[in-house]
């Protein structure tokens, strides 16, 4: 079992899901003032925009040692390996990407021992890599 990542040093990404979130709401607002051709555009464009947050969000969680349930409730979304990419349908979870994600994200080791069937296991079998808070208060307060 690994500790979770502090919120200090996942600010890179929690800045990147900022940032999305802010610019969807800026395409929310400028799509009402455009011909019904260019709103798709936008629409399609939100919903990309959307995929990725989904996927940052996961990682965000996920390095933070949530539970796939705690992050999306009611979710029947099915985990697939996309080849790294993140897919457009928004059904799915590219393991890929999210494990992509990690190796970049995290601050410490802990994506060098997470597998892609880790994650698989996290999202569809709700399996736990991460201490949860009271057991890493126990663990810093035995060092």
């Amino acid at each position: 079992m690994f500790r979770p990542q502090s919120k200090k040093n996942l600010r890179p990404l929690k800045a990147i899901i900022k940032g999305c979130a802010e610019e969807s709401a800026l395409l929310t607002k400028n799509a009402r003032k455009l011909v019904k051709e260019k709103k798709q555009a936008v629409h399609q464009e939100k919903i990309r925009l959307g995929i990725y947050t989904r996927h940052y969000n996961l990682v965000y969680g996920f390095l933070r040692g949530m539970d796939y349930k705690q992050i999306e409730k009611n979710s029947k979304s099915k985990a697939i390996d996309y080849f790294g990419k993140i897919p457009w349908g928004v059904e799915y979870i590219s393991i890929g990407a999210l494990h992509d994600l990690i190796l970049i994200y995290q601050y410490n080791s802990v994506g060098k021992f997470i597998t892609k069937e880790n994650l698989k296991e996290w999202i569809v079998d709700g399996k736990r890599f991460f201490l949860t808070k009271d057991e890493n208060k126990r663990s810093v307060k035995q060092l």
